[in-house]
């Protein structure tokens, strides 16, 4: 199924990324008790490498998060503080990672990534965290820890918590 030439996601992958993500949002919503005014004040996207600019490519990640802001001259008011975020995935590096994507291998994979990209906006929503201020490693850690912490009740998905625990700090 995988191979070099054809490193990028597929229309079986995104309807594994689509499953993903909506048990993404579910459990996270449910552990920030975050309603839809929440999400739609920081609202995301989620591309792969083909549409992802080449300058916000993830690189050697599987995914990382960017954000944006409005410039102080475009804002109405001070309470005007609306984000937008850009979740980048590395479809070549996940599907190398899950030889290929079997949704066996692929589902665990991808619903740590959008947990752990998403309680980033979480804690960024809810000022725990600055994407700017807070240190990297620091903020890297406590989302991972979250992160299980939250995937912990989804006992009946095969491999998760092995997943998880391969992506703890310094441990890949």
């Amino acid at each position: 199924m995988f191979n070099l030439e054809n490193n990028i996601f597929g229309a079986e992958h995104f309807k594994i990324l689509n499953e993903a993500l909506y048990i993404s949002e579910e459990i996270t919503t449910d552990y920030f008790l975050f309603d839809n005014k929440r999400w739609m004040k920081n609202p995301y996207e989620i591309l792969t490498l083909k549409d992802v600019p080449v300058n916000e490519h993830p690189d050697k990640a599987l995914a990382h998060l960017v954000r944006y802001t409005k410039d102080l001259k475009q804002k109405k008011s001070g309470s005007d503080d609306r984000a937008f975020y850009r979740i980048c995935l590395n479809d070549y590096r996940i599907l190398k990672k899950t030889f290929g994507g079997a949704r066996e291998k692929l589902l665990p994979f991808l619903l740590y990534i959008m947990t752990h990209e998403l309680v980033h906006i979480a804690r960024f929503a809810l000022f725990a965290s600055h994407p700017v201020i807070s240190t990297h490693k620091n903020e890297e850690r406590l989302t991972h820890d979250l992160t299980c912490e939250i995937l912990k009740p989804l006992t009946s998905i095969k491999s998760l918590a092995e997943v998880a625990d391969g992506f703890r700090i310094g441990s890949h």
